[in-house]
């Protein structure tokens, strides 16, 4: 009606009210410079601070009195562990390796980390370097091992790798696993047993107070100066002890210490004098010493004999190759040899003494069994290795059959750079591969030659440069060796490795001829299976081959015919995701008498251009390019879809998946869509041929923790976070959860720092009262405290926290909820009726649950619930939720807790895949039926 004033109507594309108030913390873009007083941000960022203030005064030194919390900066949680372990390159000859006493690894523990095969890395660790990883990994000095050494990512901006809070992440987690070690398969149980007598001195932290050097010649490395200035210690340099003072009324109560001033000899070196001229009184209740000590008692020297000491040191004397002393049978290490400062160092020097008593018993016990003509035990005996850590994960059968064809893993090379020549192959074969796909090869007359450059990077996962690309694009056309190179290196690989399965991908044109003959041929060669390549996407269509005939089912129907009257071998059609329905190529296929599919090959793309204009691949002086196969991680939910669309089609047709899988939980998503074995292409790229034991280890762990009765508190190798009542062990375990909220901060985190000190009971002192005596500033900020948590009471149950009384008044189901431990929540893993699942028993395992929209059903809806004890404050939640949601989620400007509305909130669940936290974010089962906003209703 024209006659009704504009603003008598309410605008549609105009937000309401109640929404504008709602956006008054989302982003916008600024126009003006903004201008605040500094007295006003010096005021504010108290606020907001979350880290410890710098001011000493600021946290008295007895309220954090007796707390042994982890306050390390390496210490990780999964998701840091994650991001930090994707930024290793994974070098060569890695220095980290190198630089390590005890020689772990370190890239391969830290690319199974990355790959979440956390049993994995654990085993790295343990079984093949170092027994005590745990320990190290807290207490090592990195920097001046691994860390220092990892000097390729020292000469870039971003640093080096955090490896020791890596390598303790990934032993902690596996501890959870609860996981016995048994005897290695290879090795039989002694027949004899030996008593045998270990002194283990134990290398002792160096936490120095006061020390004989200045700071630039302090044995303790930065990294623990660091820590123990954050926990409020005082350094006093150049003094050495001269007396501890005791108290003259009998009781010898430690009052104090005398030192004595001492000075680098002509400023450098470690040598010093002492200058009994200066002299510096402490008052002290306890001494610990942590300095280097010499036998000199003649009892204890003469009770050693016939240990040989050294004059100098005092110690005894050994050969630090083998750790023997100079009595044979006794061996020494850690801080009695001489030769070690740190733990693991002490580390080392056990596996060292452990693997030298062996050779050293061996040749005694070889002779008794010799005497005694006992093959079987000087057969052992003989043995000169240290074997790994073994579990029963370790013995988990991933075998699977396909095609009547053995496949002991169902891993194997795809038809690419990984496998272009034979003596690439063998490497893998030798490394633990299963299977490899050749690179395909054709007839002579259709021998090919390549362009470069032909490989390149792919953009898909940001600026990303170095290892862990999410994916390449590459023009590379098939083999360029000759026919004969490829049937006589098939042959010669079935003779070196009988059990592997060598496939041979085949391609020509459109010509009956030539598929019947080159099938024959390779069929001839030896080769375990066929693989038809009708779906190169670039260059070969153009002659006829490749994806010219792969886009045409009765083109795939015919050639599969021909190859099948030509060949008894099995053969697969692989296919090309370059069509409107796989399913009706790979149908095609099976009409023409394929054994099955592989699926799928790269997808067409072009990836770079430039902002010259330049594309990227540029080939010659002109700078030229084409459209290319983009490979890698990109393309994973294109194979996923593929595999298990085919699979739903053909349920009996084995499919051979590809395309985007790097690691075994993403083997395994292939496999429970459909897959009966996987090819690998981009992964090998980004590393080496190495990585087959990631995925060997990590799918065995998988199976293994799938087929335990705790399945459900497993989410592959991560712990499933368990309800909060059960995720803390008591009240001081959760208060220090929530101490990381934003909301405790400035005086309100002051509060909760104390109440965990008191939880721990705990001497609080206040300054500038008695002990015992509340400082009246305490009281008020935590009666404030107290209020915003009875406030909070008053919200939707969403979004609570949870509060904890103090004292009597904490309610006696609190208290039990509390004391709930965690680990025993997770640490159960016995298996169901005593079996590991078989990897046949997953093929299409989640198929039943894939299927059309319209199966979906829509009265089963979800909202966001938000954790505030994991937020971290970030409002990425708000954000997302504001400008491409529903406008569900509030954002409190004080305390920056997101609480979702749950009326609003739609459950379309971007929050949670923005969300950086893992599992901060849950989808929980709505408690009211969803009514769309048709919004019709508002409008005249």
């Amino acid at each position: 009606n024209p006659s009704v004033h504009l603003s008598s109507l309410r605008l549609l594309s105009c937000e309401i009210p109640d929404i504008e108030s709602l956006l008054n913390l989302n982003p916008k873009p600024r126009i003006n410079a903004n201008v605040v007083p500094t007295i006003h941000t010096k005021s504010n960022k108290k606020h907001w601070k979350r880290n410890q203030d710098k001011n000493l005064s600021s946290i008295p030194k007895d309220f954090i009195e007796a707390n042994f919390e982890d306050i390390k900066h390496t210490s990780l949680s999964e998701r840091a562990a994650l991001r930090e372990a994707s930024r290793c390159l994974r070098c060569a000859d890695a220095p980290c390796t190198n630089s390590c006493p005890t020689q772990i690894d370190v890239k391969s523990f830290i690319t199974l980390i990355a790959n979440k095969n956390y049993y994995g890395a654990a085993r790295v660790i343990l079984s093949i370097d170092n027994p005590l990883g745990l320990t190290c990994g807290m207490v090592c000095p990195t920097s001046d091992l691994c860390v220092g050494g990892c000097a390729n990512l020292y000469a870039s901006e971003e640093g080096p790798i955090n490896i020791g809070g890596l390598q303790q992440f990934a032993v902690e987690l596996f501890k959870t696993m609860n996981l016995p070690q048994i005897l290695s398969p290879e090795i039989e149980a002694l027949k004899e047993s030996k008593n045998q007598a270990l002194i283990g001195l134990l290398n002792s932290s160096k936490v120095f107070v006061c020390f004989r050097r200045g700071f630039s010649h302090i044995r303790a490395v930065p990294e623990e100066m660091s820590l123990a200035v954050e926990e409020k210690c005082e350094f006093i340099p150049f003094v050495t002890p001269k007396q501890v003072l005791l108290s003259d009324d009998g009781s010898k109560k430690i009052l104090g210490m005398e030192f004595y001033r001492t000075e680098l000899v002509n400023n450098e070196g470690d040598q010093v004098t002492v200058d009994k001229d200066q002299l510096l009184r402490l008052k002290a209740d306890y001494i610990i010493s942590a300095f280097g000590s010499q036998i000199e008692d003649e009892d204890l020297i003469e009770a050693l004999k016939p240990l040989t000491l050294d004059e100098k040191t005092g110690l005894p004397k050994i050969d630090p190759q083998t750790m023997m002393s100079s009595s044979a049978g006794v061996f020494c290490g850690g801080d009695i040899s001489g030769y070690t400062d740190t733990t693991v160092e002490a580390v080392n020097d056990g596996k060292t003494a452990a693997f030298n008593i062996h050779n050293y018993l061996k040749q005694q016990l070889i002779s008794i069994a010799s005497d005694k003509s006992d093959s079987d035990a000087a057969k052992f005996y003989s043995i000169n290795k240290l074997p790994l850590m073994y579990t029963p994960v370790d013995l988990v059968d991933i075998s699977i059959d396909v095609c009547g064809i053995h496949f002991e893993n169902p891993f194997g090379l795809a038809s690419a750079p990984p496998t272009t020549s034979s003596a690439m192959i063998r490497r893998a074969f030798d490394a633990g591969w299963a299977f490899a796909v050749t690179k395909t090869f054709a007839l002579d007359k259709d021998n090919v030659t390549n362009v470069s450059p032909r490989i390149v990077r792919g953009t898909t996962s940001g600026h990303i440069f170095g290892p862990g690309q999410g994916s390449f694009l590459n023009i590379e056309l098939i083999s360029e060796k000759s026919l004969l190179y490829w049937l006589t290196s098939i042959r010669e690989l079935k003779r070196v490795h009988p059990k592997k399965i060598v496939i041979a991908s085949i391609m020509c044109a459109y010509i009956e001829d030539d598929w019947k003959l080159l099938a024959k041929q390779a069929e001839s060669s030896g080769a375990d299976a066929l693989e038809l390549n009708l779906s190169c996407p670039h260059g070969m269509g153009e002659k006829g081959m490749g994806l010219a005939c792969g886009q045409r089912s009765d083109m795939v129907r015919d050639i599969c015919k021909w190859v099948r009257s030509a060949v008894k071998v099995a053969f697969f059609a692989k296919l090309t995701p370059n069509v409107t329905d796989i399913v009706d190529i790979a149908k095609a296929a099976h009409e023409g008498g394929a054994d099955g599919v592989t699926a799928i090959n790269t997808v067409s793309g072009l990836m770079t251009i430039g902002p010259d204009g330049k594309a990227w691949p540029a080939v010659g002086k002109e700078g030229r390019t084409t459209y290319g196969g983009v490979s890698g991680n990109a393309i994973r939910p294109l194979a996923l879809r593929g595999v298990a669309s085919i699979a739903k089609a053909l349920p009996a047709f084995p499919i051979l998946a590809t395309g985007g899988i790097d690691s075994a939980e993403t083997a395994l998503q292939f496999i429970m869509a459909g897959a009966r074995c996987v090819q690998i292409c981009s992964a090998v790229q980004n590393q080496d041929f190495s990585v087959i034991s990631d995925y060997v280890s990590g799918l065995k762990a998988l199976l293994y923790l799938r087929s335990s009765q705790q399945a459900d508190r497993w989410n592959g190798q991560t712990p499933r976070m368990v309800e909060k009542s059960k995720r803390y062990k008591d009240e001081r375990e959760l208060l220090i959860a929530q101490s990381k909220r934003l909301d405790f901060c400035g005086y309100s985190k002051e509060v909760l720092d104390r109440r965990i000190s008191e939880s721990g009971n705990q001497r609080l002192t206040i300054p500038g009262g008695r002990k015992g005596m509340r400082d009246p500033l305490y009281e008020q900020a935590k009666e404030s405290y107290l209020l915003r948590n009875k406030a909070s009471d008053m919200r939707p149950e969403s979004s609570q926290h949870q509060s904890i009384p103090s004292g009597s008044d904490k309610p006696e189901s609190s208290q039990k909820a509390l004391v709930s431990n965690a680990g025993e929540y997770l640490n159960q893993l016995n298996l169901v009726d005593g079996e590991v699942q078989k990897l046949e028993d997953l093929v299409s395992a989640s198929n039943s649950k894939i299927g059309p929209y319209g199966a979906l059903d829509n009265k089963q809806q979800v909202v966001a619930l938000i954790d505030p004890d994991t937020c971290i404050n970030c409002g990425k939640c708000y954000m997302t939720c504001n400008d491409s949601g529903y406008q569900a989620i509030s954002f409190d400007p004080k305390t920056h807790l997101p609480d979702v509305n749950d009326s609003d909130c739609t459950g379309c669940t971007l929050c949670v895949s923005v969300c950086p936290i893992i599992d901060c974010v849950n989808m929980v089962e709505r408690d009211h039926p969803y009514v769309p906003k048709r919004m019709s209703d508002i409008i005249d």
